[in-house]
């Protein structure tokens, strides 16, 4: 028993001191944080983050969808008044620093959103883009003006997201996205691709799981507890 609380107090005391190094060391940038649902015309419900600079406003806004959770829920003391930890962190802090909002949102089936997530890319997916930018043009923090970008994933979704010709979308950054999924992951020059598909889809299992996967580093899986919720 005492081997337990001793163990027990080492843990605590760990994801303690995290927490303060990590508020210590937080470089992003100050920022306004919400997160509301954002309901499609099914009625399903997708969750996102709405990350704006501190002050001014209205703002050109970058939407961003991830399969990948949009922000993590920490097992330490988050810092309020940041923009939020997550998997494309960098990307959001350059963003905001430049003066522009970001909405990042779960795609269906994924992270806290509700619905079902039957394969990547589908038709569905592409709707709802187009239905995400028509709510994100009309809401008072922005000014009308609708950008799209990601990295892998993300950048594909911003991709599918351009194919709707939505009047607000006026610019897509899409980066390393799945242009030919057979030629580029799943049999490269023809010769079948067994790691990265296997790898991949034991990462999402586990996403759907509600526990940071194996991709994610070590000292990340200690510290995220799971999505952030809405």
């Amino acid at each position: 028993m005492k081997k337990l609380l001793v163990v027990l107090a080492v843990v605590v005391a760990f994801l303690l001191i995290s927490g303060v190094v990590l508020s210590a060391l937080d470089d992003a940038p100050p920022a306004q944080v919400s997160r509301p649902t954002v309901a499609m015309s099914d009625g399903t419900k997708l969750a996102v983050d709405v990350v704006l600079p501190e002050t001014g406003g209205p703002f050109p806004i970058v939407l961003m969808q991830t399969r990948y959770w949009r922000s993590f829920a920490l097992k330490v003391p988050e810092n309020p008044g940041r923009v939020p930890k997550g998997p494309r962190e960098p990307i959001v802090d350059a963003l905001v620093r430049a003066g522009y909002g970001v909405v990042v949102a779960d795609v269906r089936g994924t992270g806290a959103s509700e619905g079902t997530w039957p394969h990547p890319f589908g038709e569905q997916e592409a709707r709802d883009g187009a239905e995400l930018i028509e709510w994100v043009s009309k809401q008072p923090f922005c000014n009308g003006r609708v950008g799209a970008t990601g990295l892998s994933y993300e950048g594909t979704t911003a991709l599918l997201t351009a194919a709707t010709n939505h009047p607000a979308l006026k610019a897509v950054l899409a980066r390393d996205l799945e242009w030919d999924l057979v030629d580029e992951l799943v049999a490269p020059g023809g010769v079948r691709n067994l790691g990265f598909p296997e790898a991949w889809g034991r990462t999402v299992k586990a996403l759907d799981r509600g526990q940071p996967p194996e991709l994610f580093p070590a000292s990340a899986r200690w510290l995220i507890a799971n999505v952030h919720p809405i």
